[in-house]
C-alpha cells in the first residue's frame, strides 16, 4: 500500500520580504544570499570531544574579528536528533475530552519535555561527536587572518574554515574556537525563530503561521505586518487495485492528522518535527511517519514522505497555495524564455499545463518573488510526472476552503506511474524568498542549494589542510 503522510508545511509558493533589520542585500551574489554551511563533527578534527558552550565561530572583516551566529545540532547514537523540545504521547484512556488528542480509537495526551542530553554526551556536559553538525550561513563568512591566533585571547583550539563560492569563484574564511572556560559572548544576530505559542516561525525575511486545528495547513503569511495568503491546500487521489476494479479514494488536507514530534531552536536554523497520518473516513488510517522541515534565514527545505508497498497502483497529489490581492507580476518557468503575466488574467485552468519536469519556478512581484525546486529521489524519478500549477481566477471556489478566489493559486501537480518502487521516499521542496523583483541569478541559486556546489577545507589553524569535502546538508532520519 502506498501510506501517504504528506506535510503541508511543504507550502509551494510563498511571497516573502524583508523586515526591519534584514541583512539581505539586493546586490548580493547569489552564493551569499542562502547558502547554510553544514560541517559534520567528524571532519571538526581537535574539536571533537570538547564542551558545545564553549566553542565560538568567527569571520575577520578588515582586520577586525567578529562572532557570527552558529548552532552545533546535536545527534544521537540512533542518528536522530537531539531536540531543545520534545513532545511525547502518551495513552491515556479510549474517551475523549478537551485536554485530549483522538488518535484512532485511543486517546493520548502530549506531554512536553526540555533539556534532553545526547546519549554521546559525557554526564551532564554536552559534547561534540562525530554525528553532530556545525551549522553557520556562507555570507557571514570573511578574510583570512594569519594573525588571528594573537586576537583569540585564551582560545585553546582552532580551525580554519575555508569555502569556495561556485558562481563568484572567491574564497572567504571562517574560524572554530575552543575556550577551556570564559569563552567571549555569542553574536547578538538572530536569523531564524521558532515561536511555538504563536504557531509560527519568524525569520529576518518572513514570518509564517501554521494552523492550529490542522497539522497540514499553513494559514498565516504576513510581510510588514499585510496579510497575502488564504491558506496551503492539499488535493489527493490513491487508486486502490486496476482499472475496473479498482477503487479511487479522494482526500484532502482536512483529512491530513498529527502533532509535533520536537524541535530544535537556532539562531541559524529551525528544526521541526511533525508526526501525520492520513485517515480514511472514521476507521482507517495511514501509520504515522515523521517529517522534519528546516527554516534557514532566506529559504525553507519541507518534504513529502512517500512509503511505498503494492495494494496502491497510483497517486495524485495537488499541493498549493492559494493568495489574494494579487501578489505576483509575473511567473517564469524554467525553460521557458516568456514569463506569464498574472495582473490583467483570470482562467480557472492550470496556465502550465504540459510542461512537466521542469527545473525551477518563480513567481515574482515588486518588492517580492520566491523561486521554487522540487527534488525527487532518484530512485522513483522515471515513475513520478511533476506539473508546475498556476491558476489565476478571482471567483474560484475551492472547498473545504471557505475563502473566494485564487489570486493566483499556484504549487505542483504530482502524479506517479504504475510500477513505483518499494519502499520510503522523500520528495523535497526547496524555496528561496526574496524581497525584491526576481532576476535570473536567483534560480541558480535555488538549484545551488539543492544540488550543494559549496565545497569547503576544514583545517587545523596553522597546518596544511586536513580535510577537503562538497558541502551537502544534514537533515537527520
Amino acid at each position: 500500500m502506498l501510506y501517504l503522510v504528506l506535510t503541508l508545511f511543504f507550502f509551494p509558493f510563498m511571497i516573502l520580504a524583508a523586515v526591519p533589520g534584514s541583512t539581505l542585500d539586493k546586490d548580493t551574489v547569489p552564493d551569499e544570499l542562502a547558502n547554510p554551511v553544514i560541517i559534520p563533527g567528524a571532519q571538526l578534527g581537535s574539536l571533537r570531544g570538547k564542551e558545545i558552550p564553549l566553542v565560538r565561530v568567527f569571520s575577520s572583516r578588515d582586520g577586525v574579528l567578529v562572532p557570527i551566529p552558529f548552532q552545533i545540532d546535536q545527534v544521537d547514537s540512533r542518528g536522530d536528533w537531539v531536540w531543545d523540545v520534545v513532545y511525547q504521547k502518551k495513552l491515556v484512556s479510549d474517551y475523549k475530552d478537551d485536554h485530549h488528542e483522538g488518535i484512532g480509537n485511543f486517546e493520548w495526551r502530549v506531554e512536553q519535555r526540555t533539556g534532553l542530553l545526547d546519549d554521546e554526551d559525557s554526564g551532564q556536559k554536552k559534547i561534540i561527536d562525530d554525528n553532530d553538525v556545525l551549522v553557520f550561513m556562507a555570507k557571514d563568512m570573511g578574510s583570512r587572518d594569519l594573525g588571528i591566533d594573537r586576537k583569540l585571547n585564551g582560545a585553546s583550539g582552532l580551525l580554519e574554515i575555508e569555502l569556495s563560492h561556485p558562481f563568484s569563484k572567491r574564497k572567504t574564511w571562517a574560524y572554530i574556537a575552543y575556550y577551556r572556560s570564559d569563552p567571549p559572548p555569542y553574536s547578538s544576530l538572530r536569523y531564524v525563530r521558532y515561536l511555538p505559542d504563536a504557531g509560527k516561525v519568524v525569520s529576518s525575511v518572513y514570518e509564517v503561521g501554521f494552523s492550529k486545528e490542522h497539522v497540514a495547513v499553513l494559514e498565516q503569511l504576513e510581510i510588514h505586518d499585510v496579510s497575502l495568503m488564504d491558506r496551503t491546500k492539499l488535493r489527493g487521489s490513491m487508486l486502490f487495485g486496476r482499472n475496473s476494479v479498482g477503487k479511487t479514494i479522494y482526500f484532502n488536507e482536512n483529512d491530513i492528522r498529527g502533532h509535533i514530534d520536537g524541535y530544535i531552536n537556532g539562531p541559524v536554523r529551525v528544526v521541526k518535527r511533525d508526526s501525520v497520518s492520513l485517515h480514511f473516513g472514521l476507521v482507517f488510517s495511514s501509520p504515522e511517519i515523521h517529517c522534519d522541515q528546516f527554516f534557514y534565514p532566506h529559504h525553507s527545505e519541507i518534504p513529502v514522505n512517500l512509503p511505498v508497498n503494492f495494494l496502491i497502483d497510483r497517486i495524485s497529489l495537488l499541493l498549493v497555495a492559494d493568495y489574494h490581492n494579487s501578489p505576483f507580476r509575473r511567473a517564469y518557468i524554467g525553460g521557458e524564455r516568456v514569463p506569464i503575466q498574472l495582473r490583467d488574467i483570470s482562467q480557472d485552468s492550470n496556465l502550465l499545463e504540459g510542461l512537466a519536469n521542469v527545473p525551477w519556478m518563480a513567481l515574482e512581484g515588486d518588492l517580492a518573488s520566491v523561486v521554487s525546486v522540487l527534488t525527487l529521489p532518484e530512485e522513483i524519478e522515471s515513475f513520478v510526472e511533476v506539473t508546475p500549477y498556476l491558476v489565476h481566477d478571482p471567483d474560484a471556489t475551492d472547498p473545504p476552503e471557505t475563502y473566494r478566489g485564487s489570486e493566483p493559486q499556484a504549487g505542483y501537480a504530482i502524479n506517479t506511474k504504475r510500477g513505483v518502487p518499494g519502499g520510503s521516499h522523500t520528495i523535497v521542496g526547496t524555496y528561496l524568498y526574496l524581497p525584491r523583483p526576481f532576476v535570473l541569478s536567483d534560480a541558480e541559486q535555488v538549484l545551488d542549494l539543492v544540488q550543494s556546489k559549496l565545497r569547503y577545507r576544514v583545517s587545523e589553524y596553522g597546518r596544511q589542510a586536513s580535510l577537503y569535502r562538497s558541502f551537502s546538508p544534514v537533515t537527520g532520519d
